[in-house]
């Protein structure tokens, strides 16, 4: 692994974040949506450590049924869509009374603490040379915007560090982001849950 921050060149952390146009008034900026391509080699590297990432946390992360995403083999968004599926038919059947709450993780890969991380991978008990490189990486991901003026010419701002969130486009960000969510999957396995099937007499 790399002994230092000194060893990681800028260019392979650093992102060109371009300007997607949604609909309504494109003077404001809330009306595009970015995108970051990231470099192939970036992504390569990311991928070797996703992969061992993986290995690390399998203990935890393959009895962890809350989560979908980032697991192999499975749909995250098809099979959630099923278990409410489920959940909603068996207690009209069953005539139960049911509660249900949905979280919407507003720009979530944003808003994902750095620091945060750090903590809970040292709580995962991921090898240290693993989780020394990967809070290296965090702190050196920048990104430039790509202006394009009304000739078509592209020009590039500054580079911005990102101080909170995470990368989109490689492979580890998504399980960052996941491993972000597990003490909330914790306090859900601790709730009471939903017992299908006919209720107990």
């Amino acid at each position: 692994m790399l002994d230092n921050e000194e060893d990681i060149p800028q260019w392979l952390v650093e992102g060109r974040t371009l300007l997607i146009p949604k609909d309504g008034d494109l003077s404001k900026p809330k009306n595009y949506r970015p995108i970051t391509c990231l470099n192939t080699l970036y992504k390569t590297f990311t991928g070797v450590l996703n992969e061992l990432l993986l290995q690390n946390v399998e203990y935890i992360w393959s009895s962890t049924f809350e989560q979908r995403g980032s697991k192999r083999g499975m749909s995250g968004t098809k099979e959630c869509l099923l278990v409410d599926r489920c959940v909603c038919t068996d207690s009209v059947y069953h005539k139960r009374n049911l509660s249900m709450a949905w979280l919407d993780y507003r720009k979530a890969f944003d808003t994902t603490s750095h620091s945060y991380l750090a903590v809970l991978l040292r709580c995962l008990k991921v090898q240290p040379n693993l989780r020394r490189c990967i809070i290296r990486l965090l702190p050196l991901w920048k990104t430039r915007f790509a202006i394009r003026n009304d000739c078509n010419q592209v020009s590039y701002t500054e580079r911005i560090t990102y101080k909170r969130g995470v990368f989109q486009g490689d492979s580890l960000s998504p399980l960052l982001f996941c491993i972000s969510l597990l003490p909330l999957s914790q306090q859900l396995r601790n709730g009471p849950g939903y017992m299908a099937g006919p209720p107990s007499r």
